[in-house]
């Protein structure tokens, strides 16, 4: 028996469009034709990314009257990010330079720094983490999440229920 290539293609034409059509109606309901964006990696902080946190814009100057410790906050936000209603963007970070007294020229003694991880890092905390460093910022003390110490209170006591974690307004 000899088909000729005319009548294969009229036969397949026939069976083809109703299997097309099936198939083009699972497929644009499934989720897989959808384009989802992959998230972000995890921004992770070291002390290079440290180095010239004192060229980064100053947003507080100020003595705490509660520690008698006179402090000065920086803010580097990732680049092209923008704070959105007081939520800061992943790769966010900020440092708390302590002095040991009631002077801005008093010994420094350490640096607080919050940094933004996101992803899975610290879900309760938003995706922040406290860092603890020595008084030079080359060497770093603790880090983690809700249980980084800082004079025995945890960094999440003082920041809890402020606004993305942040106590101050820096923006």
């Amino acid at each position: 028996m000899i088909i000729t290539l005319q009548k294969l293609f009229t036969c397949s034409k026939i069976y083809l469009f109703p299997v097309l059509l099936v198939s083009a109606l699972f497929t644009s309901c499934s989720n897989d034709a959808v384009n989802i964006t992959p998230p972000k990696p995890e921004f992770i902080l070291n002390t290079d990314d440290l180095k010239d946190f004192k060229s980064w814009p100053l947003k507080a100057s100020f003595l705490s009257v509660k520690n008698n410790q006179w402090r000065k906050i920086y803010l580097k936000l990732p680049e092209g990010g923008t704070v959105v209603d007081g939520v800061y963007p992943q790769g966010t970070v900020i440092v708390k330079e302590i002095h040991s007294g009631v002077n801005i020229t008093d010994t420094i003694l350490r640096y607080q720094v919050m940094s933004k991880r996101g992803g899975e890092a610290n879900p309760k905390s938003d995706g922040w983490e406290w860092i603890l460093t020595k008084n030079d910022i080359t060497k770093v003390v603790s880090r983690g999440g809700n249980q980084t110490m800082v004079n025995g209170k945890t960094c999440v006591s003082c920041h809890l229920g402020k606004k993305d974690w942040v106590i101050s307004t820096l923006q």
